[in-house]
């Protein structure tokens, strides 16, 4: 019984959950859902209803604005809301996602995270007070009680990553409470951090750091520990660290909501948190993934590294053992469904190749696709930068890496590229796994099987299509229009993040890395295939400092964490989004290799991007939410 709340409860994930306002205070059915431990969990379930899915594109901006994919121009803004902050259009009375309150513009999905909030606050106060239920033992109380602290300090968490500095609730606000009290300003950036570091803290302190069985997925004291290290890296790092933009983002009573001053000091509390969190994963027995096929072994380090970075996000085994907080839910079919190639979707005349019905939009859409930036960030087999590779260096800077070399199909920019490229990208004339095979040749120019034609919203507008989360176990019936998916978590968390961010903190606070950091950084490196860092920077001048090593550490996480929601709150936190807001891709009107392999800004049609700095960083305020409680300050910008 307890199984089928919980996963019925995660299930509904993206759903805003109504039932959170109309549970009267005080009263007898509150007394009621805590008199045994069946019910006290069903309470405590209820908490999980508002979790965004990162994954869903009309829940959260973090999967689809990060600049990794996008779609094409007849998919506006109205269906893909996303586009609404790139095109200028997100304002205060008409928010394109709705994470404050559950007003939304278009086909945006509304979430209320402040009813979370409040859900949550009233858990804990009912279930410390709950001492004479039989049944429940103190671990349980220490256990229900974590989840709780931790669903307070993430659920703030979340506010923060979209909204910036945000109001603070640290308690339950109920009706009787003084105007004052209800009624509060927004609280600074560092106020916030301190805020919810102190909720993963006191979570930390009564969660146990694994769990088996019904209750896996649920939080640990090691993604406690694991989210407090993003929050910290997050409020080290030089978008709200002494950030100059924000001097005039001030409260009404004066106060910075941003600090003006950068404080070095906050890289090592970033660094620790990541240490503390990764000491205790590792003594608990979490670690990076490794694929295994003892019938047929990988041919290379190479092969061994793709393989097992694509299996991590298939093999449900592998969440076990390096997902530190993921979901299940119905987004995993969009995953595989919307970044897939077209496959019996269309059709094509086997003689011409040409000639093809209209598309299925019932198939695989083939509806995001990964732009070139995303594609450049993956390294080449020898571990390095195409830029700073000596092999690749002058052809990427000279675009020369979009020529054919004799006897061969594709470009050269595909050809010796980090093992995650392969498991992450399908790219023209590249293999493809789907529909039961390993091995799709795929055809992506002009009016070819997987390239553009006509109906533009299920067709690639950059020439790629996502492999990453998609299993030749997927499949397409053209005659029932019915699709089978795979079943596999989506992780929120993985532990690499923390190894990569030790890594990035550790060269931050001092200017150089250590050996504890390298020793993190080639731990990601070695389990995809890649060489040591500094042997492979041995054959490009030597390990790499200053600029040169932000740039290309930065480089290390997005090829990581490609598609994973990541970038969007990478390139915010180091300030830098704005210098890459431009989608190229391959020009899809080409039907000749020499016509298609040329850098092309995707076809937007009328749309013009306009993403300001630093007004679309974060999500505008809903005005609604200002009129009620007027001592809220509006972003900048809007």
């Amino acid at each position: 019984m307890k199984k089928t709340i919980f996963i019925s409860i995660f299930a509904i994930l993206l759903a805003s959950c109504d039932f959170l306002d109309v549970v009267p205070q005080d009263s007898a059915t509150q007394v009621d859902m805590f008199s045994s431990v069946q019910d006290i969990e069903y309470s405590l379930n209820m908490i999980y209803g508002n979790i965004p899915s990162v994954y869903y594109g009309q829940s959260v901006p973090d999967w689809t604005l990060g600049n990794e994919v996008t779609t094409t121009y007849d998919n506006p803004p109205r269906y893909a809301p996303w586009k609404g902050i790139w095109y200028g259009y997100e304002n205060a009375n008409a928010t394109n996602f709705a994470l404050w309150t559950d007003v939304v513009n278009g086909y945006g999905s509304g979430l209320r995270l402040y009813n979370a909030i409040r859900l949550a606050w009233w858990f804990v106060n009912h279930c410390e007070a709950a001492t004479d239920v039989d049944d429940l033992s103190e671990e349980d109380r220490n256990d229900f009680l974590g989840q709780a602290y931790f669903m307070i300090g993430y659920y703030h968490w979340v506010l923060m990553e979209h909204y910036g500095p945000v109001v603070i609730r640290d308690h339950e606000v109920t009706m009787s409470e003084s105007t004052e009290s209800m009624f509060r300003p927004r609280s600074s950036w560092d106020e916030c951090s301190d805020f919810i570091c102190e909720m993963f803290d006191k979570a930390a302190g009564l969660l146990p750091a694994t769990r088996v069985g019904e209750k896996y997925g649920r939080p640990t004291s090691v993604t406690a520990k694991a989210y407090k290290s993003r929050a910290l890296m997050y409020s080290a790092s030089p978008f709200v660290n002494g950030n100059k933009a924000f001097a005039n983002f001030l409260n009404y009573d004066g106060s910075d909501m941003i600090n003006q001053t950068y404080d070095r000091e906050k890289w090592k509390k970033a660094m620790d948190a990541a240490k503390d969190a990764i000491d205790l994963a590792e003594v608990n027995g979490y670690h990076l993934y490794e694929y295994s096929d003892p019938v047929n072994p990988p041919a290379n380090d190479l092969e061994r590294g793709r393989r097992n970075y694509y299996y991590m996000f298939l093999e449900r085994s592998a969440s076990k053992c390096e997902y530190l907080f993921s979901n299940d839910s119905y987004c995993n079919a969009l995953q595989q469904q919307n970044g897939c190639r077209n496959w019996d979707a269309t059709v094509i005349n086997p003689v011409t190749e040409e000639t093809r019905e209209p598309i299925d939009n019932r198939g695989m859409q083939m509806l995001m696709s990964p732009t070139l930036f995303i594609i450049d960030q993956f390294l080449t087999d020898n571990g390095l930068p195409l830029w700073a590779d000596p092999q690749t260096k002058e052809g990427f800077a000279a675009n020369h890496l979009m020529s054919i070399a004799p006897g061969d199909s594709t470009v050269l920019y595909h050809r010796h590229r980090d093992p995650r490229f392969y498991a992450s990208i399908g790219y023209d004339r590249g293999y493809f796994a789907s529909n039961g095979q390993d091995n799709i040749v795929l055809k992506m120019r002009w009016r070819e099987r997987h390239g553009f034609y006509r109906q533009a919203s299920y067709n690639s507008c950059t020439g790629y299509c996502i492999q990453k989360w998609v299993s030749k176990s997927l499949t397409y019936n053209r005659a029932s229009g019915s699709m089978s998916y795979l079943s596999f978590r989506l992780p929120f968390m993985r532990l690499a993040e923390l190894y990569l961010d030790y890594a990035e903190a550790d060269f931050e606070y001092d200017g150089q890395l250590s050996q504890e950091g390298l020793a993190y950084l080639n731990k990601v490196r070695h389990r995809c295939g890649l060489p040591n860092f500094e042997d492979a920077w041995s054959v490009a001048g030597g390990m790499p400092n200053g600029e040169t090593m932000r740039k290309a550490l930065h480089q290390e996480n997005l090829a990581e964490f490609c598609f994973e929601g990541r970038a969007y709150d990478n390139l915010r936190r180091w300030n830098v989004m704005h210098n890459y807001t431009e989608a190229d891709g391959m020009n899809v009107y080409g039907a000749t290799a020499e016509e298609f392999y040329q850098i092309t800004p995707v076809d937007e049609q009328a749309y013009v991007r306009v993403f300001s700095y630093p007004k679309s960083y974060w999500l505008a305020i809903p005005m609604l939410e200002i009129n009620t409680n007027a001592l809220i300050v509006q972003n900048p910008g809007y």
